[in-house]
């Protein structure tokens, strides 16, 4: 079914240098290309991601995650892809789950996917990590009028006329919060399918600031709600 599709990767990287090849090679066998957007890395991220089998668009200054998904979802829209994945450059997300991932989209089921560790949270995810995201999926389907299940995953499958209709303002990790109600709320259709959650013994610590980007959650969905109550 999900070869009915010409797949993209695109992997937003930010000093991902220990293990962005793996990501990469892992990832080949399931799209047609993958594109590693490089987010003004001081390490050789930008030369491991190309020896892997990557091509590299790279940013000079380091602008954020929003920021690099929008390079990347540009480059993906005018190369006459039918869908991108997301996924992380540190190996949270499992490549092989791609086919899964891509399926509601080849079946015309939804028009974006969202791979969902929520079935794992009480086994496997940090505790922290676990109320964060259980809060902000609350938080995010009462904004967005449909159920949120991991509003803070980045394995994605997105079509690409959700790509060309959606548009966000944010340039940090709240751009994937942003995308996500905006394309609820013009009715676009989210499938949820469960994924695991990886948080082995080299999972490295996430470039997610609490305090910094919880405030900059918190503009975003003001923002947002000032729109809809004008």
């Amino acid at each position: 079914m999900v070869d009915r599709l010409r797949l993209v990767a695109i992997i937003p990287a930010y000093n991902e240098a220990a293990s962005i090849a793996r990501v990469v090679e892992a990832t080949l066998p399931f799209v047609d290309q993958v594109v590693v957007v490089d987010d003004g890395s001081h390490d050789d991220t930008v030369e491991r991601a190309a020896r892997a089998g990557a091509f590299v668009l790279k940013q000079k200054v380091n602008s954020g995650k929003g920021a690099a998904l929008e390079v990347g979802f540009a480059y993906a829209l005018h190369g006459g892809f039918d869908a991108m994945v997301t996924l992380d450059a540190d190996g949270q997300h499992d490549p092989t789950r791609i086919p899964d991932l891509c399926t509601p989209i080849a079946a015309g089921a939804a028009d974006m996917s969202v791979g969902s560790r929520k079935r794992e949270w009480a086994r496997r995810m940090p505790v922290l990590r676990r109320v964060t995201n259980a809060m902000m999926s609350w938080l995010l389907s009462a904004v967005a009028g449909q159920p949120m299940e991991d509003t803070q995953s980045g394995f994605r499958c997105i079509g690409v006329r959700v790509a060309r209709s959606v548009r966000v303002r944010a340039r940090h990790f709240e751009a994937e919060s942003e995308f996500l109600i905006r394309a609820a709320r013009v009715g676009f259709r989210i499938a949820w399918v469960p994924i695991p959650a990886i948080y082995g013994a080299d999972f490295r610590p996430s470039h997610i600031r609490p305090a910094r980007d919880f405030v900059r959650f918190l503009r975003m969905m003001t923002r947002i709600l000032l729109e809809r109550n004008a």
